[in-house]
């Protein structure tokens, strides 16, 4: 009986286990720009062509992962200047309201930016 009790309990793990792993690809799979802009932290395939919006004093989403090649776009739609700043120095751009600006990521790392206008607006770019 231990046997057959164990036995049920294992298939019911590893059915609950497949399931969870299909509803992880769905969601991945049917992710939308709408969903993207308002999560704090996405992973993509990186391409080319992602975003970061900055709105309600914040760069969305905070941390984007990417791969090496991709070139990201900031978008500010807040009612307010910014800037996007990397801690290294590699860019220094000021964002008035409605601006954009790209940056091409060649090297794996993380890349860190802030606003100088508003330095409790931090994100970064982690490349692999």
């Amino acid at each position: 009986m231990k046997k057959v009790l164990m036995l049920i309990i294992l298939l019911i793990t590893v059915l609950l286990v497949f399931s969870c792993t299909n509803k992880v690809q769905e969601v991945t799979d049917s992710t939308v720009t709408e969903e993207v802009e308002n999560s704090e932290t996405i992973t993509t395939t990186g391409v080319t062509g992602d975003k970061v919006v900055i709105e309600n004093d914040k760069f969305m989403p905070t941390d984007l992962l990417v791969e090496s090649g991709t070139t990201v776009e900031w978008v500010n739609k807040d009612s307010v200047d910014h800037t996007v700043t990397f801690e290294n120095g590699d860019l220094d751009e000021k964002m008035v309201v409605g601006a954009t600006t790209t940056y091409t990521f060649t090297e794996a790392g993380t890349f860190g930016y802030f606003c100088q206008l508003h330095p409790g607006m931090q994100g970064s770019v982690i490349v692999s």
